[in-house]
């Protein structure tokens, strides 16, 4: 085909037909101008195809992570339940300001030895969130809801730092001084424990402000846990939903 275009090229020069040659030279460019183009779109075509099908891939896992976490993070915020009703449970013993009715401590005070974090896995939904390249602008709604899981990924790593340097800096060594660990200790965390040991002298616990203000401070921190829990459920079920009803998924 090329012999055939340069040989009626040659006949036009030959012959003078300049303006003929003209016109037909920028015809030719066209046609390859045209030609490279559709090259082109189909190669780009491709290559979108080929962003979309790994997208999806990512998102059928991201569907399983999600549902994974969710049934997680029901239990968790059941936990935090138990524990804000124990530490309340405390405070409204040390409130009543019985020395006889303060031995009732040894059943709700473990809730204060806790250092219990906030557990998600998302280890696709990371790496999706690290391959900002195969979200483009028709996923709008996908970005909103990664955005908001990234968000709430910081404020899980910062609530669970407070929580836990709470625990070291103020709750353990006060534990260490005033009450016997393995007597209060929840009954989840008593299996690898030693009972015995020297009692803790309940009576003297009855007007210490340093332990009230630990008990109102866990409070506080278990309490805000378990808004941030429920914070998280309520994304991630909305953004379960979205994957549901998204047709290429």
């Amino acid at each position: 085909m090329i012999k055939v275009f340069r040989s009626f090229r040659r006949r036009l020069i030959r012959e003078s037909r300049f303006t003929r040659y003209l016109l037909y030279a920028i015809g030719e460019i066209f046609l390859v101008v045209i030609g490279i183009l559709i090259a082109l779109r189909i190669n780009n075509w491709n290559e979108e195809r080929k962003i979309e099908d790994q997208l999806n891939t990512y998102l059928l896992k991201v569907q399983k992570e999600l549902k994974m976490n969710i049934s997680s993070l029901d239990f968790q915020a059941k936990m935090t339940d138990s524990l804000i009703r124990q530490l309340k449970e405390s405070l409204y013993i040390l409130n009543n300001n019985e020395k006889d009715s303060l031995v009732k401590l040894e059943s709700t005070i473990g809730a204060l030895g806790t250092d219990y974090n906030i557990q998600v896995q998302l280890p696709n939904t990371i790496r999706l969130l690290e391959r900002g390249e195969l979200i483009n602008k028709s996923h709008d709604t996908l970005a909103f809801y990664l955005i908001g899981t990234r968000y709430f990924l910081n404020a899980i790593e910062e609530s669970n730092k407070y929580t836990h340097d709470q625990y070291a800096n103020s709750i353990e060594p006060y534990f260490h001084q005033h009450i016997n660990y393995a007597d209060v200790a929840l009954p989840e965390h008593r299996g690898f424990l030693v009972s015995g040991g020297p009692e803790t002298n309940y009576s003297v616990l009855n007007d210490d402000l340093y332990l009230w203000n630990l008990l109102t401070f866990k409070l506080e921190t278990v309490s805000i846990q378990k808004e941030l829990i429920m914070k998280v459920i309520e994304l991630f079920e909305k953004f379960q939903d979205y994957l549901n009803n998204r047709p290429d998924v």
